[in-house]
């Protein structure tokens, strides 16, 4: 299993790495810092994707992804307040 953090914040990206191996401790983890990054390489099977990135955001890079790579399971991250609002309501 591949499995793709994409996150602008190294400290972001390590913490949820270390969740991740705990949980499934043979997978295969790549972690990304931009969306420009994430679309260089091969499309994983699941990905975690910060939604508020400096240059392509996380709704950006999962459009173009989507463009190529229909299978890859998206999971978006996020620290905004209004999208974790909007998320539980909706």
């Amino acid at each position: 299993m591949r499995i793709a953090i994409c996150d602008d914040e190294i400290i972001i990206r390590e913490d949820i790495e270390k969740k991740v191996r705990s949980i499934i401790p043979k997978a295969s983890i790549k972690s990304y810092a931009s969306g420009e990054e994430l679309l260089s390489d091969e499309s994983p099977d699941i990905l975690l994707l910060d939604i508020q990135m400096d240059g392509m955001n996380g709704m950006e890079a999962a459009k173009k992804l989507r463009e190529h790579s229909s299978d890859t399971v998206l999971i978006f991250i996020t620290a905004m307040e209004e999208r974790s609002e909007e998320r539980r309501v909706g």
